[in-house]
């Protein structure tokens, strides 16, 4: 088709209409056009902005984000150096709180012991008058005053044992008696135990029990052998060093209830009047470990006292040994025959009834029993005193007083030397040791003992606090010789 004249085409109305429309429109797109592309333009400079404000966010975000975890790591290393400070602040708080809790109740028991021995000294006091009665023992054994001192006297067995058998009180059988540990000689003896002791031995170190089968004599335990009845030079160092002679072979003692070692029966007297008993049992065959040992103690009626000393091992249903009144009654008549204001008797049930071990006049050990209880022995000990020193003053005797029965006087069968230490030359006098007697008067002790208004002095202190720490109690030792 042939185009139309421009000429022709502007003087026909609807084309000339039309031109114009499309040339407005044509205008419009071109104007759309350069909108859209200045939008476009703009669109790139928003998202080139957009991106670089997002870089530099991420970038931020980023260094924040390093920062924020650098810091965080900081603070989480100064929060943890923070709580082990803390921790060891507080270890060392609570350390420095346990001191002081413990000083506290260190110096409470220090006031308490205070007081307690404050108490001892105020009033009579068993363990004061014990301190004060080894020492005197301790003088007159240093300076051999044996021969006017009861007391030193008191420290020989066989002695004892004379005076025991001289009340009609029985004793181990003596079976021989040498001058020293070398001359000892069992090949002649008919037994098939016996116990080798020194005449003043102490702490037992001079006790050595002994038993003979197919091969000979030897120890309890097998380890060691005598060689033709004859002691090794370890049994001779033993009996040397645990004592004075003279040396003797003793009969073994038999429980009546076939134990290897009978009931230890250890009855504290003041002149004829039972302080207490205490009771001492053991399984094995060793007496010298008194840690072996398990302990009651009785009053006199046979009641338990209970724990009246501190850190030793109790049995709560150790019966009370019997005869109970026969054995009593042999350690009043012996404390009564002794003539000091106290000694302890030590005997034995064996089936042939109480057997005297040995008399004790200074227990070795602490002693420090329960105040009450302590207190109470101490006024019976000064009860003693009074009475004893009232009885020789209406005639009785000084000193140990022999009784009427026959008794064997070992220290025949070897050669002393006369001098103030051999017992040959002690007194031995023979009297009635009751005629006269003052007995104990429980009831006029009250003024010596604290009472309820002594609120600081006689106040009981508690059983665990009556010892210094560190320190044993003792209540079963030899004597302190």
């Amino acid at each position: 088709m042939s185009r139309i004249p421009d000429a022709v085409r502007r003087r026909i109305p609807p084309l000339a209409r039309r031109d114009r429309r499309i040339a407005r429109l044509e205008s419009d797109l071109a104007r759309a056009r350069r909108l859209r592309d200045a939008a476009d333009v703009r669109l790139d400079h928003a998202r080139t902005e957009l991106t670089r404000v997002r870089a530099e966010t991420e970038e931020e975000i980023d260094r924040i984000g390093r920062h924020a975890a650098q810091e965080t790591s900081r603070l989480r290393e100064a929060m943890n150096l923070q709580r082990r400070q803390a921790r060891r602040t507080r270890a060392t708080l609570d350390r420095e709180t346990r001191d002081v809790e413990r000083l506290g109740r260190e110096l409470e028991q220090t006031e308490e012991r205070r007081k307690d021995f404050e108490t001892r000294l105020r009033h009579p006091s068993f363990r004061t008058r014990l301190s004060a009665s080894l020492a005197a023992l301790s003088l007159s054994r240093d300076r051999s005053w044996h021969d006017s001192s009861t007391q030193a006297q008191l420290t020989v067995k066989l002695r004892n044992y004379a005076l025991a058998q001289s009340h009609g009180i029985a004793v181990p059988t003596v079976h021989a008696v040498w001058d020293s540990p070398e001359a000892v000689d069992l090949s002649g003896i008919d037994a098939e135990r016996l116990v080798l002791k020194a005449d003043r031995g102490h702490s037992g170190r001079a006790v050595i029990p002994l038993e003979r089968d197919a091969d000979g004599w030897h120890t309890l335990d097998g380890a060691e052998t005598l060689v033709d009845g004859r002691p090794t030079s370890q049994m001779i160092d033993r009996l040397r060093s645990g004592g004075a002679g003279p040396y003797f072979a003793e009969q073994f003692l038999a429980s009546e209830t076939g134990e290897t070692l009978p009931a230890d029966i250890k009855v504290y007297t003041c002149y004829g009047e039972i302080l207490q008993v205490l009771v001492m049992q053991t399984d094995g065959v060793d007496a010298h470990e008194r840690g072996a040992f398990t302990r009651r103690y009785f009053d006199a009626d046979g009641e338990s006292l209970g724990r009246v000393l501190p850190r030793v091992t109790l049995s709560s249903d150790m019966p009370r040994p019997e005869p109970w009144e026969e054995l009593l009654d042999a350690a009043r008549r012996l404390s009564v025959a002794v003539g000091r204001p106290f000694v302890r008797v030590d005997l034995y049930t064996t089936d042939r009834g109480p057997v005297l071990g040995e008399l004790t006049p200074t227990p070795g050990g602490i002693q420090l029993y329960r105040l009450d209880h302590d207190l109470a022995m101490g006024a019976a000990w000064a009860d003693a005193e009074v009475r004893l020193e009232r009885d020789v003053a209406c005639g009785r005797p000084v000193g140990t007083l022999f009784g009427e029965h026959e008794y064997t006087w070992w220290y025949d069968a070897v050669a002393g030397d006369g001098g103030p230490e051999d017992p040959s030359t002690w007194p031995r006098r023979q009297a009635c040791a009751e005629v006269p007697y003052t007995p104990p008067r429980v009831e006029d002790r009250a003024t010596i003992l604290p009472t309820a208004d002594d609120s600081e002095d006689g106040r009981e202190a508690s059983a665990g606090d009556a010892v210094s720490p560190g320190a044993s109690p003792g209540d079963d030792g030899p004597a302190r010789r």
